[in-house]
């Protein structure tokens, strides 16, 4: 693999302060004048605050983002710096600003890091999300002009161009955004605020002085002040501290900011501006950092008097216990440092995060000091820690952005990156890491090395989907790395893992449970959540769904409470989740958590899950009757078999593509997928994944059963069923039957039929899987044959009752579906008038707490009742209730 392409794979790391919007100081003005302007705002695609520095920006930005969540709206924050030179970065850090702003909510979709998703695609994973959000979604966007214009274009203009309704996007910045960004917004979609009505007017700059305390001025005064600051929001401010202490002769205020900020390190006590300089050397800071960088210094008193005299400091978190200096103060404080002054704080830096293990923020500064060699050394001692506790993603990206530092990198560090890449699915990197260790190591036979170099082998070969011979490196290796508790959990997990498909489930329930030291149970966490998905997955594929679910929870919890996880590690027990919620019959549990994942499953899980996640969303689609997005699962579904060579993936998407084709009735498509999944199976080396032989012949009876000319052998299907049983994979028996059933019923042997459509219905109740008979093709076929078999006399009242309830759905439920259908087109607007129709509001109180007049609501109501097919207040309360749209 070429640099390059290996640079395409790599992760930006995130920093979390970054999403955060700035907290409103105590002395911050309220301006109705422009705060109003987030009515408008919400009725456009594109708002655009530009002006130069210190005007004021990103404060309205952060009061329009509050009053967008007061009415209800979920926001995302991102401000941007030099280092996001990159549209990849830039991608990466909007699709973790939107996670972000929908945290707390169990239809958000986005993840923090996203660890694994090409880059290209983020654009599109952030549309789809977006779209599919039933409320008005804001993303701000600070400090645009830091990013290069072409950046900024390749960023943003697929996210502006094809917007959805729902999302409005505010840029925040100094210059003027790339004409091309432009393009596709009409005039009205677009609102631009710049530098005349960012200006304090004198009234508000009266106001300013009030608010501060500032002594009563006469009209005069607030006049000079106003003229000579020509209302820019940080000249005011640096005014305001200077004032009491100005003299009388000297009334106005320096014109150059430079001269502002000047004159104000002049107003401060020697001590405090000898000081202050240190701090500019850094980008962030806390007490305890200011202690290392200033001699002398109490670091929260330092704070607190830098707070007081409000000396352009801005707090970066939600505790209180980052903050930043402003960049224009910090520009010119560093002015005040000579370059030897700069550096020796950026070193001082780098060793205070180092002893924190805050590794991203000392490698940074060791490199702004100049200090490679540290960075270099930080990077190999911590490598391999960070991959035990899931920080795989910023591992990588540290490689891609210190690639020529890393010029002859440690035999510890290729195993640790190796690791990292096939952890993140890149098992072509993480192949080459691994030779390259073995090319330049000697004697290494049976050392704890060459041990190593076995299990990450092992690992690789598992995620390539070849998990018998992973299994046996596993295995082979695990008594030899009993002393590296990670990898010892990881070949643990390999080995369960080659068991499930083994179907040696003595063998499988015998692995012993993931072990790690109960002081630093985060290393581990992949490892827990992983295997807990493994054993689901064994529960599933044996019927016992229930178990599965309660297993795959458990993961999903701790993935979720961990703050180590990415967000394919959550991402992984969700989709599994998702797949046994639609077999139990729950399509909206399914669909809730299908949706959270799809896309990042799609770009970075494993097989068994691309499986799993890919065919639930496409049947939840056909569901709500969006068949082309149905299909197109599908498609992106055989890309990936292909590209990741992945045979087992493209049978089950050709029976799945043969299933929905009988549905559709396009028997040409389902004849030639049928065919294609024959010559899968006659290609297939011995011993090549059972499935072939199941796919193939599955798709094979539904085509007969649906009257195409194929000729099924039962005597195949049979001994299908037969070793299913033997494996206890129950959900393969019961498809089996009940396709056996439907081609005796095509063959007019109805007894034979009836026989196996009551084992297969006696299998859904077991199983709890009552979804797998509903989804059958020649459906009318199943529920005649259901029909005819409820005639028998010698039925049994449970046979009865499970004929009706899994092969004869009832008129009621048919009814709630076609609902629950219609109702996917309700916007976020009309489900919170129908939560206000439930609580009993008329359509006065409905119109005065949503801010709207009483004629809309009646609109609003009108097509409520469309959508939902009813006729009064109370059926579309009734309704919203019964289906979980309130």
């Amino acid at each position: 693999m070429s640099n390059d392409a290996r640079t395409k794979t790599m992760i930006s790391p995130l920093l979390r302060t970054k999403l955060v919007p700035p907290r409103q100081g105590r002395g911050t003005l309220p301006r109705p004048r422009l705060e109003q302007l987030i009515e408008r705002v919400a009725e456009t695609t594109l708002t655009v605050i530009k002006a130069p520095p210190g005007f004021g920006k990103s404060t309205l930005a952060s009061a329009w983002a509050e009053a967008a969540v007061v009415r209800g709206a979920r926001v995302a924050w991102l401000s941007l710096d030099e280092a996001d030179n990159t549209s990849e970065r830039l991608l990466r850090y909007v699709a973790a600003a939107v996670e972000r702003g929908f945290e707390g909510d169990d239809e958000a979709e986005l993840p923090k890091d996203l660890s694994l998703i090409p880059a290209g695609h983020l654009s599109t994973l952030l549309l789809n999300a977006l779209a599919r959000r039933r409320e008005q979604c804001f993303l701000f966007i600070d400090d645009y002009h830091c990013v290069p214009e072409p950046v900024l274009t390749e960023a943003l203009e697929q996210l502006i161009r094809f917007a959805p309704d729902n999302l409005h996007l505010v840029l925040c910045g100094r210059t003027n955004l790339p004409a091309c960004l432009f393009a596709h917004i009409y005039c009205h979609a677009c609102l631009e605020v710049n530098t005349d009505q960012l200006r304090f007017d004198v009234e508000e700059t009266r106001d300013l002085l009030l608010r501060t305390g500032v002594p009563i001025l006469d009209a005069s005064d607030v006049l000079d002040l106003h003229a000579a600051t020509e209302g820019w929001i940080t000249a005011l401010r640096a005014s305001l501290i200077n004032h009491p202490q100005r003299r009388a002769d000297n009334p106005r205020l320096t014109k150059s900011i430079s001269g502002v900020f000047d004159e104000l390190i002049n107003r401060l006590t020697p001590e405090l501006s000898a000081q202050l300089p240190h701090l500019a050397a850094v980008k962030k800071f806390n007490a305890p950092l200011v202690e290392r960088l200033i001699d002398g210094a109490e670091g929260r008193t330092f704070i607190a008097e830098l707070e007081r005299l409000q000396l352009f400091i801005t707090g970066l978190d939600e505790t209180g216990e980052w903050f930043s200096l402003h960049p224009l103060f910090c520009e010119h404080l560093q002015r005040r440092l000579s370059p030897q002054d700069i550096i020796a704080a950026l070193r001082r830096a780098a060793w205070w995060f180092a002893d924190q293990s805050a590794w991203t923020d000392a490698v940074r500064c060791a490199l702004a000091a100049g200090d490679n060699d540290s960075a270099q050394e930080w990077i190999a001692y911590c490598a391999m820690g960070m991959v035990e506790r899931g920080d795989f993603a910023i591992l990588l990206d540290w490689q891609r952005q210190l690639r020529d530092r890393l010029l002859r990198p440690s035999v510890a560090l290729r195993l640790a990156l190796a690791w990292a890449a096939g952890l993140a699915m890149s098992c072509t990197e993480a192949r080459e890491q691994l030779e390259s260790v073995r090319s330049e190591s000697t004697q290494i036979e049976n050392s704890e090395l060459y041990w190593e170099c076995q299990a990450l082998e092992g690992m690789i070969l598992s995620m390539e989907d070849h998990s018998e011979a992973g299994g046996r490196l596993a295995q082979a290796s695990l008594q030899h790395l009993e002393r590296s508790p990670w990898i010892y959990n990881t070949l643990l997990n390999v080995v369960c893992f080659s068991h499930l498909h083994a179907n040696n489930w003595e063998a499988f329930y015998s692995v012993p449970p993931v072990l790690y030291p109960p002081s630093d149970s985060h290393r581990c966490l992949f490892n827990k959540v992983y295997r807990l998905c493994v054993v689901g997955l064994g529960e599933h594929v044996q019927g016992r769904l229930s178990q599965a679910a309660a297993t795959y929870k458990e993961g999903l919890r701790l993935a979720n409470d961990e703050a180590w996880g990415h967000p394919v590690l959550r991402a992984l027990p969700s989709s599994f989740l998702a797949t046994v919620r639609y077999q139990q019959g729950d399509l909206v549990e399914a669909g809730r958590l299908n949706l959270k994942s799809t896309e990042l499953i799609k770009l970075g899980g494993s097989l068994d899950c691309v499986v799993s996640t890919i065919i639930t969303a496409s049947r939840l689609s056909s569901h709500n009757a969006a068949e082309q997005r149905a299909r197109h699962y599908l498609d992106e579904g055989e890309r990936l078999a292909h590209s990741r060579d992945w045979p087992r993936l493209s049978a089950e998407l050709l029976l799945e593509r043969t299933r929905i084709s009988l549905l559709e009735n396009k028997q040409h498509e389902a004849l030639a997928c049928a065919r294609k999944l024959e010559a899968l199976n006659a290609a297939a080396s011995p011993g090549q994944w059972e499935g072939y032989s199941y796919q193939t012949t599955l798709a094979i009876l539904w085509c007969e059963a649906a009257g195409l000319p194929l000729q099924a052998s039962t005597g195949a299907a049979e001994a299908l069923i037969e070793g299913a049983e033997r494996s206890n994979r129950r959900l393969m028996q019961l498809q089996l039957n009940a396709g056996l059933a439907l081609l005796h019923w095509r063959r007019n042997a109805p007894d034979g039929a009836i026989d196996y459509l009551l084992e297969a219905c006696r299998l859904a109740e077991a199983c709890e899987a009552p979804q797998l008979l509903a989804d059958f093709p020649v459906r009318e076929a199943l529920e005649e044959l259901a029909a005819h078999g409820l005639e028998r006399k010698a039925l049994s009242d449970s046979q009865q009752a499970q004929l009706k309830r899994y092969a004869l759905p009832s008129r009621e439920s048919r009814t709630n579906a076609i609902l629950q259908h219609a109702a996917i087109g309700l916007t976020g607007k009309e489900r919170n008038i129908l939560a206000l129709v439930a609580q009993g509001k008329s359509n006065k109180e409905m119109a005065r707490l949503l801010g709207i007049t009483p004629e809309t609501v009646k609109s609003y109501m009108k097509n409520i009742f469309a959508k939902l097919g009813v006729n009064n207040r109370a059926q579309a309360a009734a309704a919203a209730m019964a289906n979980g749209l309130i």
